[in-house]
């Protein structure tokens, strides 16, 4: 837990977004947000989840980083300008959550953004990968999205797959996102964001792209951004241990989820909006 100071020092109330990544439910389908919601209701900050999917029985769909980027502005407009925003954003969730640091922060509103598992160097690159395409069928129309029977997640014997279309917008939302490595090496390096790598992660770029920073700052003595861009050992995509849970990682899936909303919390007691986003 982040020490009692640091949560003395924000304004309250905290808003809190988690945002997952294309076709992922968080309240059925991911272990992680399940442990990043249950931290932040430790510290009494209710989250808003933006899933990844549409939340409808009848006819689910995956969502467009588009789509998600509107649900996160339509609810900060709903709250006003009262107390600081900490976004915590998943894989391809990244892509909305990003996008609304930038917009909050030119309204001067205090926002953290931290994202695990992100797709680096460049959406667009990421979604060509093997294991990416496994998720999706050879014509793009359909996502598997996975999801736990109700109270049996992270019991992944019972896990169900399900195939769900995929809207045009969620394509033309990835390919136009540009530059992401580089905007996010800039927000780490700032102060107003941070970047955790899963090791083992299908998506190798990310973690060695993570570790260059890490070395660069290292040697230029930026020993902040360093301890804001971090690498958990043994962790795969979505800071799943490998393996599942049968793993001897030094950090359990739990801390690992501990540590994302620390991490943004301690952002938000340090950070001034607006500073380096000129």
């Amino acid at each position: 837990m982040i020490a009692s100071e640091t949560m003395d020092g924000l304004k309250q109330p905290i808003t809190a977004f988690c945002v997952g990544g294309g076709g992922s439910h968080l309240e059925r389908g991911s272990v992680a947000f399940n442990y990043i919601n249950r931290t932040l209701s430790d510290y009494d900050i209710t989250p808003h989840n933006v899933h990844g999917v549409t939340d409808d029985t009848t006819s689910s769909r995956v969502r467009s980083p588009s789509e998600q980027y509107e649900e996160i502005m339509d609810n900060v407009s709903d709250r006003g300008k009262e107390g600081p925003v900490l976004l915590i954003a998943q894989c391809m969730g990244t892509i909305a959550a990003h996008q609304a640091l930038l917009s909050m922060t030119k309204e001067n509103i205090n926002t953290a953004l931290v994202t695990f598992s992100p797709p680096l160097p460049n959406p667009n690159e990421v979604i060509q990968l093997p294991n990416s395409r496994k998720r999706r069928r050879h014509n793009d129309t359909e996502m598997q999205c996975p999801t736990f029977p109700d109270g049996k997640i992270g019991d992944f014997s019972v896990l169900r797959q399900e195939w769900l279309p995929i809207p045009r917008e969620y394509f033309h939302d990835i390919q136009k996102t540009r530059d992401l490595e580089e905007k996010l090496h800039k927000l780490v390096e700032i102060g107003r964001a941070a970047v955790i790598a899963a090791e083992r992660d299908w998506n190798t770029s990310t973690p060695l792209i993570v570790s260059s920073w890490r070395r660069s700052w290292q040697l230029h003595g930026l020993h902040g951004a360093r301890q804001r861009a971090i690498v958990i050992p043994k962790a795969g995509h979505s800071l799943h241990p490998s393996g599942e849970n049968k793993h001897l990682a030094p950090l359990s899936q739990q801390q690992a989820c501990q540590l994302v909303v620390d991490t943004g919390l301690k952002i938000l007691s340090t950070s001034f909006p607006g500073r380096g986003l000129e």
